[in-house]
């Protein structure tokens, strides 16, 4: 069987390289948008609700500890009455 070949090696190799970039390009096309989403929605969105959740409970233990603050004001207030 004969080998299909340009004629020199070095032209050979460049033939290879360009199919490959071209392949390699094509399937880039092809994969980013369906990458990109799963990457919004996994990490960004997680990262994003991570966040908020941490927030939250910044601010509802503040508001805890303010309302154990009050009461123990209002219990010695009443203790020197």
């Amino acid at each position: 069987m004969r080998k299909l070949t340009t004629g020199s090696p070095e032209t050979d190799r460049s033939v290879i390289s360009v199919l490959l970039g071209f392949f390699g390009v094509t399937a880039l096309f092809l994969l980013l948008p369906k990458t990109l989403k799963y990457v919004i929605r996994r990490f960004v969105l997680g990262t994003i609700a991570e966040i908020v959740a941490v927030v939250l409970a910044g601010l509802l233990t503040e508001k805890l500890v303010d309302l154990v603050a009050e009461g123990s004001d209002a219990e010695s207030a009443l203790e020197q009455e």
